[in-house]
């Protein structure tokens, strides 16, 4: 039966491109999803009827999720000895660095239980012994901290920040610094690190100060407010950072962080000052490419 159901989505698979995706995210998608990457890799995912994340893959394909900050992290993640994915989820990101890159160190940080079961699976059928999964939420102080997450089986919008747009159940769960993890897991460097906390970005960085100013890493985070930005930008500016917009028609650099509530355009990349060369590179090469 199980069989049967696979391959009757396989057919319908074929036809995706001209069904509206809303439609699509209704047909539960369960097992074991595989995505093709532009470089030609396949990624494996462990999906069940509410993984938002896995469903749009197995339907439209990588280009489906985020697809303009893929390219960039990507970019990144094929040069980065050590990756923090603070936020991992069921680990899309994680995946996508320890392919594109095999002898990387890759930290993944994921609260929820039942999410983290999601990511730990992931890593493994994919076989990645480059990834270390962390059941710890990342914010500015160590200890059991209250999280607010969404109800279902697979949440991707979890925060420490309280919810009140939608229902959620409220978990402790155990925290953890970027400055304590590093020295407790004597990391020499970290090359980038990927943020998508739900709110919580400033907080993940305020607990990352010594980190920050020792090592400039890439960092890729999701702003949602003016607010949110405003914070990130009091922690990075000082030290030299600029700031990126990630959006459609490629890399917008900002005076400041701000918000864009009218589109889905929410990830910035930030880039200190003696690292700016790559972003140099990234942009010719896109040029390039067009």
């Amino acid at each position: 039966m199980k069989h049967a159901y696979m391959l009757l989505l396989n057919l319908v698979r074929i036809f995706s491109q001209v069904i509206p995706l809303d439609w699509l995210r209704r047909i539960p998608v369960t097992g074991i999803v595989t995505i093709t990457l532009p470089q030609g890799m396949r990624l494996q995912l462990d999906s069940n009827s509410e993984d938002y994340i896995s469903t749009v893959l197995f339907w439209r394909g990588i280009k489906a999720f985020e697809p303009e900050t893929i390219e960039v992290f990507m970019h990144f993640a094929s040069v980065s000895a050590c990756v923090f994915d603070i936020g991992a989820n069921i680990g899309i990101y994680s995946l996508l660095a320890s392919s594109i890159n095999p002898k990387s160190r890759v930290f993944a940080f994921e609260p929820v239980p039942r999410v983290f079961e999601h990511l730990r699976k992931n890593s493994a059928i994919n076989r990645m012994d480059g990834i270390e999964c962390i059941p710890s939420a990342v914010t500015d102080r160590n200890g059991s901290v209250a999280m607010y997450v969404p109800l279902g089986a697979v949440p991707s919008a979890a925060s420490l920040v309280i919810q009140t747009e939608t229902e959620y159940e409220m978990i402790n769960v155990e925290a953890t610094t970027v400055d304590d993890f590093v020295a407790l897991k004597k990391i020499p460097a970290i090359d980038l690190v990927k943020i998508d906390t739900e709110g919580n970005e400033a907080a993940a960085l305020r607990g990352a100060t010594d980190t920050l100013k020792r090592d400039k890493p890439i960092i890729f985070a999701e702003v949602l407010t003016d607010e949110i930005g405003n914070n990130i930008e009091k922690i990075l500016e000082p030290l030299g950072y600029h700031f990126y917009w990630i959006t459609q028609k490629g890399l917008i650099n900002m005076v400041h962080i701000t918000a864009d509530t009218h589109t889905r355009e929410r990830n910035y990349l930030f880039v200190a000052s003696d690292k700016l060369a790559r972003v140099e590179e990234l942009l010719h090469r896109r040029v390039a490419s067009t």
